[in-house]
């Protein structure tokens, strides 16, 4: 019993450690990336419309800032592409919703032309 008891603190003591070895401030908040500060207005709106609405079946007031381009929407093989703007800004993103197997859709958003290309691993799927 004092055996357990002995490993369990250790195990305690060196979890301890290493959770105060992180230094935080080598790691983003929220408040500091620019995704969250730009859609946080809207997701707070759309929340609180929601907490009124209740379980209603009314229609929503809150409009979202992105818009699909009529013209730019195509079907290539089993992926869905079109071409999605911000109200404000006019960046144009790239959308492709993917229909897997099984019934498995994936939504992937990109910016059209990137000042620098990402990282993209998924054609080894």
């Amino acid at each position: 019993m004092k055996l357990t008891l002995l490993y369990l603190a250790a195990t305690v003591s060196l979890l301890a450690q290493v959770g105060l070895a992180v230094k935080q401030e080598d790691f983003k908040t929220s408040e500091q990336v620019a995704f969250y500060r730009r859609h946080r207005a809207f997701a707070d709106g759309v929340g609180k419309e929601s907490q009124l609405l209740g379980k209603s079946t009314g229609a929503s007031q809150t409009a979202s800032p992105y818009s699909v381009l009529q013209d730019s929407v195509y079907l290539d093989g089993h992926t869905l592409v079109a071409s999605v703007q911000h109200g404000a800004d006019k960046v144009p993103l790239k959308l492709n919703v993917s229909f897997l197997d099984k019934g498995i859709v994936r939504i992937r958003g990109q910016e059209a032309d990137p000042l620098k290309a990402r990282f993209d691993d998924t054609q080894k799927l």
